[in-house]
């Protein structure tokens, strides 16, 4: 029994993993080598998993469908299959789960060693170009010739990080085959703001809150180190938001940032903050106004944006009416979103292949008997912290041991 493996990201590999040693298994992979993203992740460290993977953490037209695989392979059941690998993990902040090497080569050598045990053999350099469905089994058409599979699992991943792999040819497999797909857009991404003064602060970074707002409706908030760019903003709640940004801009719909520089104070505690320091600084000028609470270029144009006035006024000069709308301000600063960053510095997609076109139990497509699929070409998008890894790894594994069931 042959299986062919479209794709040799962690998806894909995981799958061949499952499938080996029971199927003849071959990966086929465009690039010039496998696991180009898989180095990449984590900064190059490969956030593996998360210990606080849950549905809330994924998005698309039906997150349910991911339940059953990441039952099925949960964090911990991951945890073990890469110890059985030879590949120790430590548990860091917020749930993360990192090779104890801090080498995301240490986690692909493995995989690829293990692979090679059991009878995997690679092609690289070998992008296939469409998938014929014969009576049994299927042709794979590349520039290197056609090759026969009784099985097929797509894992080609998404459009994210082109200069790693990524591109929209990776859904065009699925529907050239019949398969429906949502559309795409780039997630876990920076942001453009058309913020007037947002170059006066890139390089500015503090802790605090970003919550979405989408035609004026207050949506989903995040907490974290948030920086500010000389294009906009960016840091782990604004990744975190990303997709849903993009997908509202898509929808023509207005979309803005706001950022709360002080989430450990209510509105009411920060403005009688405010009044103290007004007496306390009285001679200070409003530039210094804040310095020592705020990084400088923050305090600066927190002032500027909340009441416009010079910079030069003495603190003891501001009204309660000004320190009111300069709390004010600082709880929810308003950035406008004009884009992303792209897909050249998206660290995912969301959208692709819609799920209802497979089963969840086994990831085999209902449109086409022994066609699989798993990863990131489908509509599953999983949040910054290893919970995209995650999917992969627990949809890989699924595909593999449906896929290398009754291959005898």
């Amino acid at each position: 029994m042959k299986i062919a493996i479209i794709g040799g990201g962690a998806g894909g590999l995981a799958a061949a993993l499952a499938c080996a040693g029971k199927a003849q298994v071959t990966i086929y992979e465009k690039e010039p080598r496998l696991g180009r993203k898989l180095l990449a992740t984590g900064n190059g460290r490969c956030n593996l998993t998360n210990r606080h993977t849950d549905l809330t953490r994924y998005h698309g037209k039906n997150t349910a469908f991911a339940q059953y695989a990441l039952e099925a392979f949960p964090p911990k059941k991951v945890e073990e299959i890469f110890a059985s690998l030879g590949v120790a993990t430590v548990l860091e902040d917020w749930g993360r789960i990192f090779p104890r090497s801090g080498q995301a080569q240490a986690v692909l050598d493995n995989l690829r060693l293990f692979l090679k045990l059991k009878g995997a053999e690679e092609m690289v350099d070998c992008p296939i170009k469409s998938i014929v469905p014969l009576k049994k089994g299927f042709n794979l058409i590349s520039e290197k010739g056609k090759f026969f599979a009784d099985k097929v699992i797509i894992a080609s991943g998404s459009a994210a990080a082109p200069h790693l792999g990524g591109s929209m040819d990776s859904y065009r497999l699925l529907t050239d085959l019949g398969h429906q797909l949502v559309p795409v857009s780039e997630a876990i991404v920076q942001l453009k703001s058309s913020f007037g003064a947002i170059k006066a602060l890139s390089g500015q970074k503090f802790n605090g809150s970003a919550q979405l707002i989408i035609d004026g409706r207050p949506q989903r908030k995040e907490d974290g180190e948030i920086l500010f760019t000389d294009y906009g903003l960016s840091g782990l709640p604004i990744l975190q938001l990303s997709a849903s940004a993009i997908q509202s801009l898509n929808k023509k719909k207005s979309v803005t940032i706001a950022l709360d520089l002080v989430p450990e104070y209510t509105l009411k505690e920060f403005c009688s903050f405010l009044t103290a320091r007004k007496n306390q600084r009285s001679q200070i000028p409003l530039e210094d106004f804040l310095s020592g609470f705020f990084p400088k270029r923050i305090a600066q144009q927190l002032i500027k944006a909340a009441i416009n006035a010079p910079l030069s006024r003495l603190s003891q000069s501001l009204t309660a009416e000004e320190l009111a709308a300069i709390a004010q301000t600082a709880k929810a600063w308003q950035f406008p979103i004009s884009g992303s960053m792209g897909f050249k510095n998206a660290q995912a997609a969301s959208g692709g292949i819609a799920t209802c076109d497979f089963y969840a139990e086994t990831l085999e497509s209902k449109i086409i008997k022994n066609l699989y699929t798993c990863g990131e070409i489908l509509d599953i998008t999983g949040d910054c912290g290893g919970f995209n890894l995650q999917w992969a790894w627990a949809s890989g594994f699924l595909a593999g041991f449906s896929a290398a069931k009754n291959t005898v």
